[in-house]
């Protein structure tokens, strides 16, 4: 019931709504008197208007049923606009622009049959990009009638909208519009049949159904006491924009009610990250009711709390799909059904198929305590699990559901209490069970696990200790229950079938394939120790390196804190360095080689000392000897292997006549042939072995070869051995060489990554998996590890001696305390010099150490001493050379400037009165721009007389070129074009003597151009006006006036100018600021355009740095067509990407900062393995949130509809190491969308055709999500096809990828279902 007493005589108007009880009795009463009686029926709405006087009391009355006051009205001065127009779009609108620091007052007016349908900006009441607004006020009006939305915020802070009421309006009612706005106030606000728009305005509420009555699009505002009433789709929406997805506290969300729409409170689909502050994460006190669909929707929205609220008579209470780092709580809070109406679903609906990950973090379950459920029956459920199809390859439950203090109250009935699915809901092998802590809704009554009854999960659990509750769920009454994922390490090799566990009383073999990806073993335990034992698919025994356990949620109970089980593993006993039959090391002879007969018709090629973690992808292998670029017409190879005692010599017809393959067959471009890795699995003949290990030796053996840098798996035997199957994925690694009848000669493995690498002679004889050492990681056990290379290659020089003896060590000692070796390699003896040379000459050795005479032993022949050691330079320190970097105490800005420590001083400038940068560029007294070889924040320094400031950002480039003066002469910047630069720059540090400019963490953009300038908005800079301020526009290639200006619109106390230095290019005097301009001193605006005082400073000094943090040495730095362009976004591609769920989960992504329309090409740069392609053309959109992955989510490109491009782009540039698709000047294609599409040509793209999938295919919007971002060129050049294809990414199917045509009739890789093939799968995207 509610009652109002009058102050003073007026005509109220009550507008009354009844829920769903048609029985029950609803009255208005004036002093007691009944006024009105609402009519019987279900929802219902009624307007009744009741004179009265000053005193008089009106109250509404109810009986035993749910009714609401909707809004109380008193007369109102009235804004009524006649609007005869049938298309709805010429009505009026009230709007208030550009007014920052000003406070408004609106009250007291109702706007009725306004707003200008589908015209953005066009509302009855429109707060327009006002900036800081603290204290304006919107109270006690009302909106009837709109014809577009309501109260609409947008680019304003501060702002109190306070006792408004909205009736019968069309479009999102109470809005914030962008995300940027924060701080403001939505308090006590009623909107009311919120109905569809009806018109297309490019935002969300042009969709049916999509009209929401309060769009939240910031969480840092305050909404409290708020009613949503029959909105036609959802009451509250927290829809943050992409841009603005931070880590924010949520302000205030508290009191609101929301009933009678299809959905009460929704964060789907647009809300995608946790607040961090968890504590101010809180739903607190909500009133939802009779909604069509959901109550509360919560979408990846962990650390939120729903507290102190009631739920009632919605088809489903509240649905959790996904969270992350934290759960969502519900606490203290009542959820009813209700026993007659059928449509009731739940009570509490989530996903139990989420063992999924998203950028590390597992997606949680919901916590409940403290909640009673009441009023289900038979046909719904108070806790209901239900399968999400987005996770359709998650096979495992993941974190646990946890109840506490949490009751089913006795109108919870029958199967409406059991929280787990149906059977025909949970298919096997998926994993199911639910914690009730407190045992609120257990059979019992007391605390337990529900668990699904199958002996995978319930085999160790004491018999009698649970019992059953249907065909498929048991109670397990007081138990301790844990859940593990085991995961052996290496388990994606495919050699783990199963996993057998016992407690010593019985034991249980779990396998692979009832896992949710195969790849571990899925396992559910009372307390207890268990002892683990691994097999393959044969039955064998296997030890793993190590073992991982995923450890899921432990019970809640404090007595269960202490008796949880524990699990041991037999892991990492056969690795050489252990086993006990081991021979003792004894040193190889030296002239072992010498012994070999065959060995002196051979040349060395490599010699390499082994590392223990050789990383080749990375760069080629150290080798101490290289003579490959002397090696030719050669027929034989042969491979020395020494490791401690034991050596191995073995020889071969060669396999190829290119020297430069015969080493290691690393993944580094920079091995083998320098343009694709090595790959050799054939047969070899004549095969010779010398070899002090057993069964090793022998002469004319036919034998097989298997070098490649790839991962590989067992072959036709199911065993690693002789006769692997190579995967051209991955970067594992395999050197080996075998002899046919079964035995591994030596083997050198997995030298790409870094990782300990698998070294062996002979067969492994148990170490590592199977014969040929794979993954025997056990290089570090030997301290001996040496590979040389031989060819029988005629020998370069005339000398005859032993091949063998041709590597000389030769040791240099000194008497001092510190003794130095220097080692000299010599091929041979010493070449004579050529015949037209001096002979009077001697040749110098490495290092001027004399080289003993053959045949002396090289160990005992003594070394002259060396005049000094290194050690002992007595030297003083050189003066710094011109090339080295000054100490930091020599630049008096770093002494001043605590943040300047650490930065290169690139350029300094004594700024003219009158610059003429029109003409000739400035003359910097230091210009180190050559010497700049990458950075990633940029310094600049800027001092007038007395005042100064320091300023540091992130880079805006990485060309230092630009990051001057940016003159209008084309001696400035790249040389070819003018440089403008005018975006956001992050992660702002300010430090300054002019009062208020510090600060650090600010947000804030550059505008540096050499041309005109006006004062228009046009990127929407934050707080920027129509003034000259920080936030202006270029007029690109009109006129010369220049600007350089460094702003601050964000993060802290201060906004605008931090320095600016304008007017530069044509000889006048120029315009020169540190601060905001005040008011005082001439010109146009803050920004000191047309201030004209650089000749009132005496002291004009600019300096620019960079970071001395080098960047790292990127492929896109070795293309010299990226010079110029800016990363946006960077992604390692999933092998099974879900981005309709979720959008990428970019490793970088700076598109917020790029503006719109501020650029004109876009770069693509796709790495897959050892193949790559960049592809640069002119753009296809100017908004750089639609160049990424054009997914189904929602979150991708702009946030407000998926991105869609299909359609011809110019000049376009491809780079890449796949032969034939390198060129310039192309003609080409885009297809980027998020949906199906078929091969009919429906662009007549040239060459393709209608009859396949190429590069003229057609998108079917709206249907299906398989998803294409392919890059065609289609004429232009001698290629004619796909650049690259990513296909296939919304719902975790295996991927599609590829560079160039496909090697199939598909030729831009559709269906390919390839990602898993390759290791490495980088997507960069770029702008210039």
């Amino acid at each position: 019931s509610i009652e109002v007493q009058y102050a003073q005589a007026t005509k109220s108007t009550w507008l009354i709504g009844r829920t769903h009880d048609s029985n029950c009795k609803v009255q208005l009463k004036k002093n007691g008197g009944v006024v009105n009686t609402l009519p019987r029926g279900n929802f219902i709405t009624q307007t009744f208007a009741v004179d009265v006087q000053a005193g008089d009391v009106v109250s509404l009355t109810e009986d035993s049923c749910m009714a609401a006051v909707i809004s109380i009205e008193h007369e109102t001065r009235m804004m009524d606009v006649d609007n005869t127009d049938p298309e709805d779009i010429h009505a009026a609108h009230f709007m208030v622009m550009h007014t920052p620091n000003v406070e408004q007052r609106i009250e007291g007016v109702q706007f009725d049959n306004m707003g200008q349908a589908g015209k953005l900006g066009r509302y009855p009441l429109h707060f327009h990009m006002c900036g800081d607004s603290y204290g304006s006020t919107v109270a006690k009006n009302v909106v009837t009638n709109s014809l577009q939305r309501c109260f609409v915020v947008h680019g304003t802070n501060g702002v109190t909208i306070d006792d408004n009421v909205a009736y019968k309006t069309r479009g999102h009612c109470y809005v914030t519009e962008d995300g940027s706005e924060i701080d403001n106030t939505f308090r006590h606000n009623l909107g009311a049949e919120t109905m569809d728009l009806g018109a297309d305005n490019g935002q969300s509420d042009s969709n049916d159904n999509g009209s929401v009555t309060f769009w939240m699009r910031n969480i840092k505002n305050h909404w409290i006491d708020n009613v949503a009433a029959g909105s036609k789709g959802v009451g509250y929406w927290f829809d943050m924009p992409k841009k603005y997805f931070v880590l924010n506290p949520l302000y205030t969300f508290k009191n609101n009610a929301a009933h009678s729409s299809a959905t009460g409170v929704s964060m789907y689909p647009g809300m995608g990250l946790t607040v961090a502050n968890k504590d101010s994460a809180l739903l607190d006190g909500l009133r939802i009711w009779n909604n069509n669909m959901v109550g509360i929707m919560m979408f990846f929205s962990g650390g939120y709390k729903i507290l102190n609220s009631v739920l009632v008579n919605n088809k489903v209470g509240i649905q959790d799909t996904f969270s992350k780092e934290q759960s969502v709580v519900i606490k203290d809070t009542r959820i009813i059904g209700s026993l007659s109406n059928p449509s009731i679903d739940a009570g509490l609906l989530y996903t139990y198929n989420n063992q999924m990950k998203t950028n590390g973090q597992e997606i949680l379950k919901p916590e409940l305590k403290n909640v009673t459920f009441s009023s289900f029956d038979g046909n719904s459920r108070a806790i209901k699990p239900y399968r999400e199809i987005f996770l359709e390859t998650s096979k495992v439950m993941g974190q646990p559901i946890v109840a506490v203090d949490t009751v089913f109250d006795a109108t919870v009935h029958g199967s409406s209490r059991n929280p787990m699915p149906l059977a025909a809901e949970l298919p096997n092998p998926w994993t199911m069970y639910v914690e009730d802590a407190s045992g609120g809704f257990s059979p019992t009554g007391q605390p337990g696990f529900w668990v699904k009854n199958t002996p995978r999960l319930t085999h160790f659990i004491p018999q009698g200790s649970c019992t059953a509750v249907d065909s498929h769920t048991v109670f397990c009454e007081n138990a301790c229950l844990q859940h593990f994922l085991v995961s052996p390490q290496n388990f994606h090799l495919g050699l783990y079938k199963k996993m057998k566990l016992t407690n010593g009383v019985k034991s249980f073999e779990y396998l692979s394939s009832d896992s949710y990806n195969g790849q571990t073993f899925d396992v559910f335990l009372p307390p207890g120790t268990y002892a683990a034992t691994f097999f393959d698919a044969n039955g064998n025994k296997i030890v793993p390196p190590s073992v991982a356990i995923d450890k899921k949620k432990e019970p809640t109970r404090d007595s269960c804190a202490s008796t949880l089980p524990w699990l041991s593993f037999e892991t990492d006993t056969f690795r050489p360095s252990q086993a006990p039959t081991r021979p003792p090391f004894v040193s190889v002879d030296a002239n072992v080689l010498d012994t070999i007969p065959e060995a002196s018709d051979f040349q060395i090629a490599y010699e390499l000392d082994i590392p223990t973690n050789p990383a080749y992808q990375s760069g080629r292998p150290l080798y101490s000897v290289d003579n490959h670029e002397s090696m030719s017409d050669f027929s034989r190879v042969a491979y020395y292997l020494e490791l401690d005692g034991d050596y191995v010599w073995i020889s071969m017809k060669t396999f190829t006549t290119d020297a430069r393959k015969i080493g290691v067959p690393c993944l580094s471009l920079k091995c083998g042939d320098g343009m694709t890795p090595s790959v050799f699995q054939q047969d070899l003949t004549n095969v010779n072995v010398v070899s002090n290990v057993a069964g090793l030796s022998g002469t004319g053996l036919p034998g097989y070869i298997e070098f490649w840098p790839y991962n590989y798996s067992p072959g036709s035997t199911g065993s690693f051995d002789t006769n692997d199957a190579n995967t051209y994925g991955g970067n594992f690694g395999s050197m080996q060489i075998h002899l046919s009848l079964g035995r591994t000669v030596f083997a050198f493995n997995h030298f790409n990554d870094g990782s300990v690498a698998d070294l062996g002679i002979g067969s492994s004889g148990g170490i590592g998996f199977g014969s040929d050492w794979s993954l025997a990681e056990n290089a570090d056990s030997y301290q001996v590890r040496t590979l040389k290379v031989f060819t029988n290659a005629q020998s370069p020089t005339t000398s005859t001696s032993s091949t063998l003896a041709s590597t000389t060590t030769v040791q240099a000692t000194t008497t001092s305390a510190t003794t130095t070796t220097a080692t000299v390699l010599q091929t041979r003896s010493p070449t004579p010099a050529p015949s037209n040379a001096s002979t009077d000459q001697p040749t110098p050795l490495p290092l001027a150490v004399s080289t003993p005479p053959p045949s002396e032993n090289p160990t005992k022949q003594p070394t002259p001493n060396p005049t000094i050691q290194p050690t002992q330079q007595t030297t003083p320190n050189p003066t710094p050379q011109p090339t080295e970097a000054a100490p930091s105490n020599s630049d008096p800005v770093k002494s001043l400037i605590p943040d300047a420590n650490g930065y290169d001083l690139v350029y300094a400038l004594d700024i003219p009165v009158s610059p003429a940068y029109k003409n000739a560029k400035p003359l910097y007294s230091v210009d180190n721009h050559q010497q700049v070889s990458g950075f990633t924040r940029i310094g600049y320094y800027l001092e007038l007389d007395d005042k100064y400031v320091w300023v540091s950002f992130d880079a805006f480039t990485s060309d230092a070129r630009k990051i001057g003066v940016p003159c209008h002469n084309l001696g400035c910047g790249d040389g070819q074009t003018r440089t403008v630069i005018q975006q956001m720059v992050t992660n702002v540090n300010v430090e300054s003597n002019v009062p208020g400019l510090s600060g650090t963490g600010l947000s804030g953009n550059v505008e540096f151009w050499p041309f005109n300038y006006n004062s228009a908005n046009s990127n929407n800079i934050h707080s920027a006006t129509s003034a000259w301020d920080h936030g202006d526009t270029v007029a690109v290639n009109h006129g010369s006036f220049g600007s350089m200006q460094v702003h601050i619109n964000g993060g802290g106390n201060y906004v605008g100018t931090v320095f600016a230095f304008n007017h530069f290019n044509d000889g006048v005097v120029s315009d020169v600021g540190i601060g905001n301009k005040p008011s005082n001193v001439g010109g146009l605006g803050p920004d000191w355009s047309y201030a004209q005082n650089a000749g009132s400073y005496s002291v004009r000094n600019m300096k620019v740095y960079v970071s001395d943090v080098p960047q790292e040495n990127t492929l896109e730095s070795t293309i010299s067509d990226a010079a110029g362009y800016n990363l946006v976004y960077a992604l390692d591609i999933p092998i099974r990407p879900t981005y309709a769920t979720a959008p990428p989960a970019y490793t970088v992504d700076n598109s917020a900062s790029i503006s719109d329309f501020s650029f004109t090409r876009v770069a693509y740069l796709l790495e897959l393995d050892d193949k790559y392609v960049w592809v640069s053309m002119g753009t296809f959109t100017d908004d750089a949130s639609q160049i990424g992955v054009p997914c189904l989510h929602l979150q991708c490109g702009d946030g407000n509809s998926r991105s869609v491009f299909n359609q011809l782009v110019g000049n376009v540039n491809v780079v890449s190491n796949v032969d034939g698709l390198s060129g310039n000047s192309y003609v080409g294609n885009v297809e980027f969308w998020p949906y199906n599409y078929n091969g009919e040509n429906s662009m007549g793209i040239p060459g393709a055709l209608s009859s396949a999938f190429d590069w003229g295919d057609t998108p079917e919007i709206g249907n299906g999500s398989f998803g294409s971002m392919q890059v065609h060129v289609n004429s232009g050049g001698n290629y004619q096809g796909t650049i690259f294809a990513f296909n296939r990414f919304n719902d975790g199917y295996l991927a599609d990828l590829g560079i160039g045509n496909a090697p199939s009739s598909i030729l831009d890789w559709s269906v390919a279902g390839n990602a898993g093939y390759y290791s490495v799968r980088t997507l960069k995207v770029f702008v210039k």
